[in-house]
């Protein structure tokens, strides 16, 4: 009696699998780098265009930005300058008097 063949179809199917897989991530990995490249392209692109925008924005921030006056420092008070006038009353009518118009 003649021996049974194996039967290899399920092995077969296995070895294909495999083999499509394998070529298919192939694929995708050189579909993924050149989509990656042109992406980076672009990111790289909208980068700069940000930060023109930005350089820009600032700009005019400094522009409209209204400049701060310093102020003169007040040293002590005499009759009709600034700050803050005495206390006494006849002192004050005397100051007041002193003052120019």
């Amino acid at each position: 009696m003649a021996r049974p063949r194996k039967n290899r179809v399920g092995e077969y199917a296995a070895l294909l699998a495999e083999e499509l897989g394998h070529q298919i991530e192939k694929r995708v990995a050189v579909r993924l780098a050149t989509e990656s490249t042109s992406l980076h392209a672009d990111l790289e692109a909208l980068r700069e265009q940000v930060e023109v925008l930005t350089q820009h924005i600032e700009a005019l921030e400094a522009r409209l930005k209204p400049k701060r006056r310093s102020r003169p420092k007040v040293g002590r008070w005499v009759p009709g300058g600034p700050g803050r006038p005495p206390k006494d009353a006849d002192e004050r009518i005397a100051a007041f008097s002193q003052r120019k118009k």
